[in-house]
């Protein structure tokens, strides 16, 4: 042992001894990492304006405990995904080429297509809100309409209240998956979160776009 390590009482090449956060705990990871990996675990995405337990974000405990968060998601055959310029961090299932070794805690999210139309709507919404310079993006129930009856292949079916049921239902999914959130200051009125253009990139959305107008 060399005289650093005499002064601390321990090797410093050796863990110190953790407190156990409960009987029988064997973890070696500091309670903020075990409460970031958790979220991830838990919640469809973390971001920046989530306050988190401790007195910084969500998002930048898992920055500090980077190495550890990753670790223990790869223990579970998940990956950490983090995409810096929005502040946002989400897990995955790690792509393997044969049978994964486990049971699959976080699958695909396969989109019903009002849902998707509705994405590809609040991407062109962020996109715009960007190049004007806004920090928050926000999107307008009517604009949301009018995007349906442009792209939607039954918008057309003339039953206008059929058409409204339908995209009612899209804003309340897309609401329950963390892509929007009511606004404070209108009742018709959304704000677009920031994992909107995380998920749909522009090219894409102008993909999908394009192969819908192809088949009105």
């Amino acid at each position: 042992m060399d005289e650093e390590s005499a002064e601390l009482g321990y090797d410093i090449y050796d863990e110190p001894d953790r407190e156990g956060l409960f009987e029988g705990d064997i973890g070696d990871i500091p309670p903020e990492a075990r409460y970031a990996t958790t979220r991830l675990l838990r919640d469809r995405y973390v971001s920046d304006e989530d306050p988190g337990k401790y007195r910084t974000s969500t998002y930048s405990l898992i920055l500090q405990h980077r190495e550890d968060v990753t670790r223990t998601l790869n223990n579970l055959c998940l990956t950490l995904n983090l995409n810096e310029k929005y502040r946002v961090a989400w897990a995955a299932t790690a792509p393997f080429d044969g049978e994964m070794p486990g049971v699959v805690l976080k699958r695909g999210l396969v989109q019903k297509r009002d849902v998707t139309i509705l994405l590809v709507t609040l991407r062109i919404a962020a996109q715009n809100a960007e190049l004007d310079g806004r920090e928050h993006w926000y999107i307008d129930r009517s604009e949301i309409d009018d995007a349906f009856i442009t792209v939607s292949p039954y918008a057309d079916e003339g039953d206008a209240n059929l058409v409204r049921k339908r995209i009612d239902a899209a804003v309340s999914e897309a609401m329950t998956l963390g892509y929007m959130e009511q606004a404070k200051t209108a009742d018709n009125r959304f704000r677009i979160l920031p994992i909107v253009p995380c998920i749909m990139t522009l090219e894409r959305a102008q993909e999908l776009i394009a192969q819908l107008k192809e088949r009105l």
